[in-house]
């Protein structure tokens, strides 16, 4: 999704949990391998965020001004620095530039029903801050819960806060942050229209925002965002992969930036969405087969390439809004399609693997 704004936060310090340790129930298995107790320390502090956002290759959270979205209460980084050197067939790959095993495993596939917990995933709830979405986020059993083996976030037709929807987003800020790696989600993706699904990184300390005056409205994109899987329910069936930087305007138009796949039934039907990060290139793929490369240029600086610093998991479901809610020829108001709800963006496994070279 394309959404930003004024960050404060943490950073993904890479920690090895190797033998695996339940910290979700019976689902999570983080492989970290316990070299020091300060890196456990960093993982149980669960730093208090507040956390807000947007998406779409054009308006990009706070575009519209909203600041201080993502906040923490330390400047604390907890990255997953190697990865277990056996593991299950259905964990490994083989891609030589990843390690074979992932440093980090959720896998909800065969977990009983009920509540995510709150040892990995912040739970949000509160008004969205940009892009004028219609949904209020709770964190309710209704709105987000692991059912029939995922992870469920529905946007129901209800009216909370003055809003008339509700809905469901999660992230990892502070407790799992990700630099450089391949990450693959496994999901299920709604298609009804006014719905707004994506699955994306955003930066845990905002490396670069002091390089530009509060004034800036732009300051929020001295970062970037990487949407690994972003789609509205206007154009079904197509997935967007977006890098956003200062580098290229958020017009939806230039695909020097972004790029889509059309992947059929892809609300009814999992899907391996992928993103292989390296020091030098993005590379955005489903079920394996890339559909788009942002790559960094010679001498580039923060202004294309923010992407050398760590990242948060980010998983919502907005509904209507600047690019969610287009069609109110057919649905004035909010351009939301109410006989499409509820729906639901399905998560069955996130696994990460990390960088190994060569770039």
């Amino acid at each position: 999704m394309l959404s930003f704004s004024n960050r404060g936060g943490i950073t993904f310090p890479h920690i090895h949990l190797k033998p695996a340790i339940n910290r979700e129930g019976a689902f999570y298995k983080r492989l970290v391998s316990v070299r020091q107790s300060a890196a456990v320390v960093a993982v149980a502090a669960g730093m208090f965020f507040v956390a807000y956002g947007i998406h779409a290759p054009w308006p990009i959270n706070g575009s519209n001004g909203s600041a201080g979205a993502y906040q923490s209460s330390k400047d604390t980084t907890n990255l997953i620095t190697s990865d277990p050197d056996t593991c299950s067939a259905d964990d490994e790959q083989h891609d030589e530039q990843f390690t074979a095993c992932p440093g980090f495993v959720i896998n909800y596939a065969g977990q009983p029903n009920g509540s995510i917990g709150n040892g990995i995933f912040n739970i949000y709830a509160g008004a969205p801050v940009a892009n004028d979405e219609a949904q209020y986020y709770l964190n309710s059993h209704q709105n987000i819960r692991i059912e029939n083996g995922s992870l469920v976030l529905t946007a129901l037709n209800q009216q909370n806060h003055g809003y008339k929807y509700s809905s469901a987003r999660i992230d990892t800020h502070g407790k799992e942050d990700f630099l450089y790696g391949k990450m693959v989600v496994r999901a299920k993706i709604p298609n009804g229209i006014g719905t707004w699904p994506s699955i994306w990184l955003l930066p845990s300390q905002s490396k670069y925002e002091k390089l530009s005056p509060v004034s800036d409205s732009t300051r929020y994109l001295n970062d970037g965002e990487i949407d690994i899987a972003e789609a509205v329910g206007t154009e079904p069936n197509v997935v967007y992969g977006i890098a956003h930087s200062l580098a290229y305007p958020e017009d939806g138009k230039n695909h020097a930036y972004f790029n889509t796949m059309t992947v059929p039934g892809n609300d009814k039907a999992f899907h391996d969405y992928e993103l292989d990060w390296t020091p030098t290139k993005l590379t955005f793929s489903i079920d394996g087969k890339p559909y788009f490369i942002y790559s960094k240029k010679p001498n580039a600086d923060y202004h294309s390439w923010p992407f050398d610093q760590p990242f948060y998991l980010v998983m919502n479901l907005a509904l209507g809004g600047d690019w969610g809610g287009t069609d109110t020829a057919q649905f004035p108001g909010d351009g939301v399609d109410k006989t499409a709800l509820p729906a639901a963006l399905k998560v069955q496994s996130i696994r990460y693997y990390s960088f190994a070279g060569p770039q």
